[in-house]
């Protein structure tokens, strides 16, 4: 037994402590050290800021439990989800990552990141401008 030891095993279970969140209704458990993988994020406001569980000792988060599912899978393994070959669900994934604030590892040329118009044969786009 060394001095400060106490402490330090305090830290550690700290760290470990169980963090349960409602995220849209759906129940996620994981860890304090799991949420606090990348700093400065939602979650490190969230664990260090006024932000108290309700009394179900749940956080609860109003977003799509079904995408929270692959940033819950990216904090606690590391590894990004997949890109889609849907430009829409790509979309989805990172507003989520950005609702987190948690930085998404892709690399955005795999995928168009901009929306274009379809062209349309025959049809003629004007611009009205006051003169």
């Amino acid at each position: 037994t060394g001095v400060g030891q106490p402490h330090q095993v305090e830290d550690q279970a700290a760290g470990h402590q169980k963090v349960k969140l409602n995220v849209g209704g759906r129940s996620f458990v994981t860890t304090r050290e799991t949420l606090l993988r990348e700093e400065d994020s939602f979650f490190t406001a969230m664990l260090n800021g006024p932000w108290l569980p309700d009394k179900d000792g749940e956080y609860f988060i109003d977003r799509s439990p079904e995408l929270f599912s692959l940033v819950f899978s990216y904090l606690r393994d590391g590894q990004a989800p997949e890109p889609s070959h849907q430009y829409q669900q790509n979309i989805a994934i990172r507003e989520e990552f950005n609702f987190y604030q948690l930085s998404i590892p892709w690399d955005l040329s795999f995928f168009p990141m901009t929306k274009r118009a379809p062209k349309l044969e025959g049809a003629e786009w004007t611009s009205h401008s006051s003169q």
